[in-house]
């Protein structure tokens, strides 16, 4: 379980306070269900947002995404879905998404590449 295992290391640890292992649960689900990180970065790439996707991936600066901008990534249902299990609204999921997962990417890449 590699991936969702260093996923949730992450999310631990940028993440605090209440909500936290249901959001880490959350997250995993949503990865797993987009085809892992292959299939996460390819959502991003198509809703045009592959320059910050990259960015993670890659061994230098990560560029931000804005939760506005994930709402593009992710259809309205599946961050409604998710909200009700963190306390929040579907802006809400996508905003903590969007500080989460520039950093999460970045750690599961650690060579600059997919693998």
């Amino acid at each position: 379980m590699g991936l969702l295992d260093d996923l949730g290391g992450q999310l631990g640890s940028i993440l605090d306070g209440a909500g936290q292992n249901d959001f880490m649960s959350t997250a995993v689900q949503m990865l797993g269900g987009s085809g892992g990180l292959n299939g996460l970065v390819d959502m991003f790439n198509k809703a045009g947002l592959g320059e910050q996707v990259q960015s993670w991936i890659s061994t230098g600066a990560n560029l931000p995404v804005s939760g506005e901008q994930l709402k593009n990534v992710f259809n309205s249902d599946t961050l409604s879905s998710i909200a009700p299990l963190l306390g929040t609204n579907a802006s809400g999921v996508a905003d903590m998404l969007a500080k989460m997962l520039p950093g999460v990417i970045d750690q599961l890449t650690p060579n600059g590449k997919l693998e």
